[in-house]
């Protein structure tokens, strides 16, 4: 089951996609066509990351740098080297729902 944020976003995707069909098979201008394809790739790239962060393959889990609990969410997300916010802090991570969180720490092993 997809979560609620990743199905909305697949339905941009599918509404960009079939706008953006329907204009190649008309004459229109180039600006406009150039335009529709940008917002194409933007839905595109936000649905990648939407579905990396919430769904990995097991290639990009083992990237992820940590993993934590959205509240907004209600989901688990998976945080990467490209959420980090430098402008904060590189302990604090831009969520997907938008949210800065910070690094979860992870407690030592007792010795």
């Amino acid at each position: 089951m997809l979560s609620q944020a990743l199905q909305a976003r697949l339905d941009d995707l599918l509404a960009a996609w079939r706008y953006h069909d329907d204009l190649r098979k008309t004459r229109t201008s180039i600006a406009r066509l150039a335009s529709s394809r940008s917002r194409l790739d933007r839905v595109r790239n936000e649905i990648h990351r939407l579905r990396r962060g919430l769904h990995p393959e097991p290639g990009e889990v083992e990237d992820a740098l940590a993993s934590t609990y959205c509240e907004s969410l209600g989901e688990t997300v998976f945080l990467f080297a490209a959420d980090v916010d430098w402008q904060v802090s590189a302990e604090r991570f831009r969520c997907l729902c938008g949210q800065l969180v910070n690094a979860p720490r992870h407690s030592e092993a007792p010795s």
